[in-house]
C-alpha cells in the first residue's frame, strides 16, 4: 500500500493536470463566480482584515476578489515566503506595488506595512485539493499549516475549483484543516450559505 505521501504526491500530480487542462474562459469564469460568493459571504460573515492569495500557474485567479475588496476599502494582505519556510503577510494597497517574491509569487515590497496574524479576520487560501473534513492538499512546502497555526481566530476558507472538492484526502497530523471551502458552484462546511 502506498504511503500518505506517495498519495499525495499522486493526487498533486492529478490535480495539476486537471487544472492546467482548463480552458481560458473556464478559468476567468470560475474567477468571477468565486468572487461573487466571497462577496455575498462577507455579507454575512463580515470582515474588514483579510489574508488573500495572488494566483501562480493555474490556482483559481483571485484578482477580480482582490480588486473588488480593495475598492471596497478593506485591508487586505498577500503573503510573502520566507527563508525559514514561514509567511508573514503585507498589506496591499494597489497591483502595481507589487514585486516578484520566491517561487515566483507577486508579494508586496518590504516597505509594505506588516499585519500580525493575530489580527486577521479571515485567510482564503489555495490547494490543489480539498476534503469535506477541510483537510488541504497543497504544495507539500508546509508554508500553510505552519501561518494557520497562528491565526487560531480567523475564519479560514479555501478557495478550489469544484473538481478540487474531494470527499476525502490524504492527510497526516500535521495537516491543519479549513473552516470552510468555498468553489464556484459548491461549498463544504457552510450550510447556510448557498
Amino acid at each position: 500500500m502506498a504511503s500518505i505521501n506517495e498519495q499525495k504526491d499522486k493526487l498533486r500530480q492529478q490535480m495539476k493536470l486537471k487544472t492546467f487542462r482548463l480552458t481560458l474562459s473556464e478559468r476567468e469564469r470560475a474567477a468571477i463566480l468565486i468572487k461573487e460568493r466571497v462577496l455575498k459571504l462577507l455579507l454575512k460573515m463580515p470582515a474588514e482584515k483579510i489574508m488573500l492569495y495572488y494566483p501562480i500557474k493555474t490556482e483559481l485567479d483571485t484578482r477580480p476578489l482582490l480588486t473588488e475588496l480593495l475598492q471596497r476599502g478593506k485591508q487586505i494582505g498577500l503573503p510573502v515566503c520566507k527563508e525559514n519556510y514561514t509567511l508573514e503577510i503585507r498589506q496591499i494597497c494597489e497591483f502595481e506595488k507589487l514585486i516578484l517574491g520566491k517561487f515566483g509569487l507577486a508579494e508586496p515590497d518590504k516597505a509594505a506595512p506588516l499585519i500580525r496574524s493575530d489580527t486577521l479576520e479571515m485567510i482564503l487560501l489555495p490547494g490543489l485539493a480539498f476534503d469535506q473534513r477541510g483537510y488541504r492538499l497543497g504544495y507539500g512546502a508546509g508554508y500553510y499549516d505552519r501561518f494557520l497555526s497562528q491565526a487560531p481566530q480567523a475564519f479560514k476558507l479555501g478557495l478550489s475549483y469544484d473538481f478540487q472538492l474531494k470527499s476525502e484526502i490524504p492527510f497526516e497530523p500535521h495537516d491543519l484543516s479549513v473552516d470552510a471551502v468555498l468553489t464556484p458552484t459548491n461549498s463544504w462546511g457552510m450550510a447556510s450559505f448557498r
